[in-house]
């Protein structure tokens, strides 16, 4: 008996006494812990997605529209699919289009507008991103887009301050003219973007850098005019190449911002000096500066991705405009 009890067998018997001793129903407790514990996981993989059509490397000029078809399986069952046209940053360049679905399994059938005319010409990616509200499974095609034809749409005409406002008329690609809207304060200059699609108006003495959208006449975004002096705030204004809209101020500042407003480039004027006119060549920042107390004019050019000094020159004319003559010539 003593040999059994110091066995394997009797110490279990002597452990399961103990714990009836504690608590009658503390082994059913544990048993129930034992089976929850030992529940086999159920699998949850992403949903499976693979575009059937359009192919790979498939072709399209704006305005166009993808017929996208997808098969679509998930174990969970599907809870939705998007469809996006993503920039070589994933970023969407065209409203993305979302369906909620149900399911397994799900075949995808979905014309897909690409309408927007100032998209550039380029490859893309078609995504298909499937979800069953926890996992999210995609399949990608590369798209070739080449972008609409450039046509005429409108000409806008910013006419001189009058009763304290700047007002602006549009002239449609059939030479109908008609108001567009009306904005208070005064004007130094003014410029135009197309991709965007806005209307830069720059004040002098009080009214601020405004960017107008093109489609419905309201401001997007502005940059105050903070004028400390006698003379316009807003000294020299261009759209450049690289999509930023530049401009110069009378506290010798030179910045340059996205079509969002976000600020991307900040340099100076030459101590004494004032920038009065500006134009952006390949990865240069060309501004024509005057001397606020003097005669003298120069030409000094900056670096696009940080605004530093690179180099200046003396001129013995008066700086109306400038071009691109070749590679960091103008």
């Amino acid at each position: 008996m003593n040999n059994l009890m110091h066995s394997p067998a009797g110490r279990a018997v002597r452990a399961l006494a103990a714990i009836r001793c504690l608590d009658p129903a503390l082994p059913a407790v544990l048993m129930v812990l034992l089976l929850v514990g030992c529940r086999k996981e159920e699998p949850n993989d992403p949903p499976q997605v693979l575009i059937l059509q359009p192919s790979d490397n498939f072709s399209i000029q704006v305005p166009d529209t993808l017929s996208v078809q997808a098969s679509l399986t998930d174990a969970q069952g599907l809870t939705g699919v998007t469809i996006q046209l993503l920039d070589a940053n994933g970023v969407p360049v065209v409203p993305s289009v979302s369906l909620a679905i149900s399911g397994t399994s799900f075949d995808l059938q979905r014309a897909f507008p690409v309408i927007d005319e100032g998209l550039a010409s380029g490859p893309y990616s078609l995504a298909v991103r499937a979800t069953d509200g926890n996992e999210q499974g995609s399949d990608f095609r590369s798209i070739n887009v080449s972008a609409a034809p450039l046509r005429l749409r409108a000409v806008f005409a910013v006419h001189a301050v009058q009763g304290g406002s700047v007002p602006v008329t549009r002239i449609d690609s059939v030479f109908q003219a008609a108001a567009f809207g009306t904005y208070p304060g005064d004007l130094a200059q003014a410029t135009l973007a197309s991709d965007p699609r806005l209307l830069y108006l720059a004040g002098a003495q009080n009214a601020p850098l405004r960017a107008i959208d093109l489609l419905n006449g309201n401001e997007r975004w502005s940059v105050s005019n903070q004028n400390m002096l006698g003379s316009p705030f807003f000294t020299a204004l261009h759209q450049g190449s690289d999509g930023r809209i530049y401009h110069a101020t009378n506290d010798r500042f030179i910045k340059g911002a996205n079509s969002s407003g976000v600020n991307a480039f900040t340099a100076e004027s030459l101590a004494q000096y004032r920038t009065t006119f500006l134009h952006v060549q390949d990865d240069q920042v060309v501004a024509g500066q005057e001397q606020i107390a003097g005669p003298q004019q120069r030409l000094v050019t900056y670096t696009r991705s940080g605004g530093a000094l690179l180099d200046q020159f003396v001129l013995d004319k008066e700086l109306v405009h400038t071009d691109r003559l070749a590679m960091n010539e103008v």
